[in-house]
């Protein structure tokens, strides 16, 4: 659906070859049969239509397409190439698309943002009610350029720069996206990026108050009182006091609770309602032991932080108060 095109090519020292060939096989049954297999050497021969793998324990056939039925790969005139090394985009693939849907469907939010602004490589997504911001350096770069993605492609980017150690290369071309190792290369089509909403104004306004939290604990306990939570009811009040942040969730369904948890902070009393998953599945791609949590008011959303690479802001709900019996509104 996004036109992905995909090309590894297997090192030399794995692979020996009688003879030259191509032959289009099914990818799923393929991978499954390899899974499957106990044995780490096989052997594939090809005859007209017809592809057999051996195995130490048996032997199975694979019918084979025309070559010719293979889409044709499109080229790709690159306005701007950048390169970083594989641990720095690893981190940006897995951080900064936290926060984009995953419903199907979602035009833009379903999306990821790569933008590039020389020496800054960041990653952006957003669902609506969340907004996550990776950034780190660039090895090499010098022009700006944005490109929205599906987070498919991601998915096939990442797969292959696990098994890669040394640099990847972005080419942004008209329409086009390039992602370059020393194995594979990974072309997608990409979206409008110029629709993508603008994220900068609201992760970079100055919120007043702050509280510095171990990661492990208040991890914890966001999964803990999510556990009272319903598909239709996530609200759980963030009560920040004086030295501590508790976390209390009350469900007419599920019960209730409280988490108490050690902080640095040191201003007036501040409750908001928040969904915890979301900051559970933030706080879990975090590796430093201790995260500050920024705020201003109660419908103004809180900001989580890591070092200086990772921003993730989250929305509060709004939780209508009762009417008062006699009370016209």
């Amino acid at each position: 659906d996004y036109n992905i095109y995909v090309d590894y090519t297997v090192p030399d020292h794995g692979v020996d070859i009688k003879q030259k060939g191509e032959c289009l096989l099914p990818l799923d049954r393929v991978t499954q049969l390899l899974k499957e297999s106990p044995d780490d050497d096989i052997s594939i021969e090809q005859k007209g239509n017809r592809c057999s793998f051996t195995f130490g324990d048996g032997k199975f056939v694979l019918f084979c397409d025309e070559v010719d039925e293979f889409p044709q790969i499109p080229s790709i005139k690159a306005r701007s190439t950048y390169s970083l090394t594989e641990s720095v985009l690893l981190e940006g693939i897995e951080k900064g698309r936290i926060a984009r849907a995953h419903e199907e469907g979602r035009y833009l939010f379903d999306q990821v943002l790569v933008d590039i602004d020389p020496p800054t490589f960041g990653v952006v997504s957003t669902d609506g009610r969340r907004l996550a911001r990776w950034e780190s350096v660039l090895a090499s770069g010098k022009d700006s350029g944005r490109v929205l993605i599906s987070p498919t492609v991601l998915d096939q980017v990442q797969r292959l720069i696990e098994k890669c150690d040394r640099s990847v290369e972005i080419q942004i071309g008209e329409g086009k996206v390039v992602f370059i190792t020393e194995n594979a290369w990974v072309s997608a089509t990409t979206r409008d990026e110029a629709s993508f909403p603008e994220y900068r104004a609201h992760l970079d306004k100055t919120r007043s108050r702050r509280a510095t939290l171990d990661r492990a604990s208040f991890l914890s306990a966001a999964r803990r009182v999510s556990l009272l939570t319903t598909e239709h009811e996530r609200a759980v009040m963030f009560r920040f006091e004086p030295g501590k942040l508790n976390l209390e969730v009350k469900s007419g369904v599920a019960g209730e609770g409280i988490v108490h948890l050690d902080s640095d902070y040191e201003g007036d009393p501040v409750e908001m309602t928040f969904d915890p998953l979301y900051f559970a599945e933030a706080l879990h791609a975090m590796r430093e032991p201790r995260v500050s949590i920024s705020f201003e008011e109660s419908r103004d959303g809180a900001i989580l932080e890591e070092a200086d690479h990772f921003r993730y802001l989250v929305m509060p709900i709004v939780v209508e108060q009762p009417v008062a019996h006699g009370t016209r509104v």
